[in-house]
Formats: C-alpha cells, structure tokens, sequence
C-alpha cells in the first residue's frame, strides 16, 4: 500500500494516540510489575555498591521504616531501591518488632530475608524493638536519633532515584518546615470540626504550601527535620488508643501542637508504584474501607484543641 506525505502527515496524531495508550497499558500491567521486580531482585543479588555516605552529614539524614510478617519477604525490594538513590542517607533503617522478628529467623527464613542480610554489607541498619504497629517506621528513629533529619517510607512502594534528593533539596530551601511528597489538604467543616476526608483536596489537587492544613502521606516520603514534632508525639500509652491504626494523623497532629507547617515538594503528589501482591492487607483498607480515617483524626484534635490553628478557607 502505498500513501503519500499528506496521508502520513495525518495519520501520525492517530498513530501516537495509540502509542501513548499502549505506553500506559504496559506501564501499568502486571508484566511490568515483574519485570521491575525482576530487576531489583537482581540488583539486591549482584550490586556490591554501598548505599549511605561513608562521611556523615551534620545534621545526620535518616530513611527510616518497618515492615511486618506477610512483607518480610518482599521488603528487600523497597530496600534495594531506597539503597539505589542519586543522594545517599547517611544511615537507612529497618526497624523490626522483637515479637516476630530475630536475626536468627531473618537467616532460617526464604530468599527474601536472606536478602537483607546481604544488603547490611551495603549500608542498611536492621534493628530490633518493641512492636509499635505502624508508629514503628519513624518513632524509634525520632527517639534515638533527636538532632537528625528523619525521612519515613514505607514497605510496600519502589521509590524512584530521586526520591530522596527532591525531598532535601526542599528542606534545604526551607529548613524550617515539614516536606513531603504525597499529601491532602485538610478543610474544615466548622470552627471546631473537619470536612470528611473524602471532601479534602486530594494529592491530584494542585496545592503546595506552606500550610498547616496540609496533611503528609508519610508512606510516599516525608521529611520531619529535627525537633518539627511535638515532644508528645513519643506518648505512646495515648496514640495507641486514640489512634491504634493512623500514625499519619498522629505525626501531622504533633506537627501541628509545635506549630510547624507543611510544603509539599511539588504541586501534584506522584503517587508511586506498590510492590505486587503486597496490597491484600494494609491500614489505608483498616481506615478508610472500614470507616476508621475520619473518627481518629477527630479524637485526637478535640484531644488537643487542634481545630483553631488550621485555616478556615480554602485557599492553598
């Protein structure tokens, strides 16, 4: 068949529409979730490269998280990636619950655990303690490690290369705030309630801040700088009643009591890709599936009279 330049010239907008759908099909397909598996799996077994500095900063810059039982084996994953940042932590941790975890089971379990044995010898921290549920990821950090700059992240996404340095590089312009990469914006109803969190902006609204009203989804990355949180926040006989299953809530409320404000690094949130199989269980499906998100985050406000330091309107 045989077409001329002007019949090319129109056929090229059809030609990429399909392209651009195809793109999107596989980037989103369970083939490609493998294959990026399959590829840090690799990296987790061949790469010899240290991931943190070998000179520390001052203030020292902390990647924290926790994993649970049904993670465990995958957990090397998220690992392998925040390892393979253009910007190195100075140290990265993995905090385990003493409950479940040992060295010795670590060694006895599958592949995947012995994989993070063989990621000590690039950098990463495993260290053991008291099960705190999901206020494991950064508490313990926060206690041990009070002058430094603690960034959480969860076990469950691939973090992009440049995960970390976008989220310093804020701070490192605004030193005095919270930085995050994923957020809502907080509106309120009445001067002393919220609107539902279903009726927030949501992280594809474009809002940036500084604002108290922001609220981080501290799982896609946040960064907490050194004395951003509340002293209270180590109160654990309280957030586990409160808040048993919304460390996020608990984390923002503290913020807000030391009357630190929140940017988030760009104006649409880049939410980022799950580990496959690691979503059959998670506390977004405990909070939000279940109807727990909106009654925790307004105990713990009337607890400590948060609703007046938010902004009433919605402006961002």
């Amino acid at each position: 068949m045989n077409l001329n330049i002007k019949e090319i010239t129109q056929s090229i907008p059809i030609l990429g529409n399909i392209l651009t759908r195809f793109v999107r099909l596989v980037i989103n397909s369970d083939a490609s979730n493998r294959v990026i598996e399959y590829y840090y799996h690799v990296c987790s077994i061949y790469r010899k490269k240290i991931g943190v500095t070998i000179k520390k900063r001052t203030p020292l810059l902390i990647v924290s998280l926790t994993t649970i039982p049904s993670r465990i084996d995958s957990v090397y994953l998220v690992i392998e990636t925040l390892l393979q940042q253009s910007m190195k932590p100075d140290y990265l941790i993995l905090w385990l619950s003493e409950t479940n975890f040992s060295y010795k089971s670590l060694k006895n379990l599958n592949r995947g655990t012995r994989m993070l044995i063989n990621q000590k010898n690039r950098g990463l921290k495993i260290k053991f303690c008291k099960d705190l549920r999901s206020y494991t990821k950064i508490l313990y950090t926060l206690k041990y490690y009070p002058e430094a700059i603690v960034v959480s992240a969860d076990d469950d996404l691939y973090y992009p290369k440049n995960w970390l340095r976008e989220l310093y590089d804020s701070y490192r312009k605004f030193p005095k705030y919270i930085h995050c990469h994923a957020a809502f914006f907080m509106k309120k109803l009445t001067s002393n309630s919220l609107l539902p969190y279903a009726e927030w902006l949501t992280p594809n609204d474009k809002f940036q801040g500084t604002s108290l009203n922001i609220f981080p989804w501290t799982g896609q990355g946040c960064l907490f700088p050194p004395g951003s949180l509340h002293p209270e926040v180590f109160n654990e006989k309280v957030f586990l009643k409160i808040s048993p299953y919304h460390d996020d809530a608990w984390f923002k409320a503290m913020s807000i009591l030391n009357n630190v404000p929140v940017k988030r690094v760009k104006q649409i949130s880049i939410l980022l890709r799950h580990i496959r199989d690691s979503q059959s269980k998670t506390l977004c499906s405990i909070n939000v599936d279940q109807g727990q998100f909106d009654p925790q985050v307004n105990t713990i406000f009337k607890k400590y009279e948060l609703y007046q330091y938010l902004d009433d309107n919605d402006s961002v």
